[in-house]
């Protein structure tokens, strides 16, 4: 099968995933209504994407690279509305946790956590005011952020 529509009638799993997958489908309710309806009774659904509840999402808003460095990126997640395509599907979240999408060494972790830091503290302060910062990246996309603890692993049990 190419896709969930191609699923024979009648077949049920006990597991569906969909790594990274989420954010890339522009209306995903019916896919995950599709999902339920492919799903073995007490069958699992778990997905993985990124997080826009986390931090360093929170902090650099909308500019955040993840959705501003990566246009095929188009739907984005916090738990409350996977909470809520979970009820909405006739599934209840059974698991919710913070992860990074990428291992990286301690030192780029901290280097990339302080620029994205003071990335957003100079956005939110209008770059300080200062005309050449703002004419450099008023603009811009933030900062390269790829070891933040921005993604979840987030698992459905159908009810």
């Amino acid at each position: 099968a190419d896709t969930l529509a191609d699923v024979p009638v009648g077949m049920h799993f006990d597991v569906i995933t969909a790594f990274d997958v989420l954010e890339h489908i522009g209306a995903p309710g019916p896919f995950v209504q599709q999902v339920r309806k492919l799903l073995a009774p007490d069958g699992i659904f778990v997905s993985t994407s990124a997080d826009t509840d986390s931090m360093s999402w929170r902090l650099q808003k909308a500019r955040y690279w993840y959705c501003s460095y990566l246009p095929e990126h188009v739907s984005f997640f916090c738990r409350r509305t996977l909470d809520f395509v979970a009820e909405k599907n006739q599934m209840r979240s059974v698991l919710h946790e913070h992860m990074s999408h990428k291992r990286t060494s301690l030192g780029t972790r901290l280097k990339e956590c302080l620029t994205g830091s003071l990335y957003a503290v100079l956005m939110r302060t209008s770059w300080l005011g200062v005309p050449r910062l703002r004419r450099k990246f008023a603009t811009r996309a933030g900062t390269s952020w790829s070891s933040a603890t921005d993604h979840f692993i987030h698992v459905m049990c159908s009810v």
